[in-house]
């Protein structure tokens, strides 16, 4: 609810209140609801990006950075931790999002992989 009226300074709070009381699973899971409506519902693609550095889980962090539009993030984090699967996730977006030069680094990633 506060993500969508863009409450920001109250999400902060609630926020500060959370972290160190939920587990990392549950932590990444309420950040990422917020990245979403963010991105999806509000269209404020900058401020999602802004809590995508709140994701602990790498895997997540890649989900939340493709949400919030920042292909080129998510294709060098996937490289990092070496998941093709998502490479391949972030190829299907940036073809979807006409973003020729994520798909050709996606592409040369995969073909390089097999």
């Amino acid at each position: 609810m506060m993500a969508r009226a863009k409450q920001t300074g109250k999400l902060a709070e609630l926020m500060k209140s959370l972290k160190g009381v939920v587990v990392d699973e549950d932590w990444d899971r309420i950040i990422g609801s917020a990245i979403t409506v963010f991105a999806r519902e509000v269209q404020d693609m900058k401020l999602a990006e802004r809590y995508v550095s709140m994701i602990v889980s790498d895997e997540n962090r890649i989900d939340a950075l493709i949400i919030a539009g920042k292909l080129k993030a998510a294709y060098l984090q996937a490289v990092n931790i070496n998941k093709a699967a998502y490479i391949e996730r972030i190829r299907n977006e940036a073809q979807r999002t006409n973003q020729d030069q994520i798909v050709r680094l996606c592409d040369q990633y995969l073909h390089a992989a097999t």
